[in-house]
């Protein structure tokens, strides 16, 4: 007996079953839960107060995934800070560092408790020698300069490392595109 048949209904079976309890769950979330808000994602926050961290670890997509599952992290992107070319791409960077760019709520998490992440994430003693793919903390004020020159202090004496010897740079942030 051939049981090729009998094992594709099967599963057929288990995927019509599973898309109709899916939808049925669906469908008691949307009319048990709050009305959905019109406003689109960029006018929700737009409407929250937020910061934005630049961190340059060394590529972009790992940072990206890291932090996107940060509770109080409202969005990521990635694009690439430092340089001088106005367009950078990625066969043609003009000086710049890919980097990820995190707009967080600060009630939710702090930009040190990001900081935090960031030196967790990469290996900070020692640096690639393109800016394509450096260590860098793009710092936007004064006080994310001094929290981050901190931060890199306290990662020094963890490692047991003098503060000079760790290759990631804090920078400003020049444009971030």
């Amino acid at each position: 007996m051939n049981s090729k048949p009998l094992f594709i209904a099967f599963i057929l079976g288990i995927g019509a079953l599973t898309i109709m309890f899916n939808t049925r769950i669906k469908e008691e979330l949307v009319t048990e839960s709050a009305p959905v808000s019109s406003l689109s994602f960029d006018e929700k926050i737009a409407k929250t107060p937020y910061e934005t961290a630049t961190f340059g670890m060394g590529w972009f997509w790992g940072p990206d995934s890291q932090f996107g599952s940060i509770e109080g992290v409202l969005r990521t992107r990635v694009g690439y800070c430092g340089g001088e070319m106005e367009k950078p791409t990625y066969y043609a960077m003009g000086g710049h560092t890919e980097a990820i760019s995190i707009d967080f709520d600060p009630d939710l998490i702090s930009y040190s408790e990001l900081l935090d992440y960031f030196w967790q994430g990469h290996r900070c003693e020692r640096n690639n020698s393109s800016t394509q793919y450096q260590n860098a903390v793009f710092y936007r004020n004064d006080e994310q300069k001094e929290l981050a020159e901190k931060a890199l202090k306290n990662r020094a004496d963890t490692l047991g490392i003098k503060p000079e010897k760790v290759a990631t740079k804090i920078i400003p942030v020049k444009t971030f595109t």
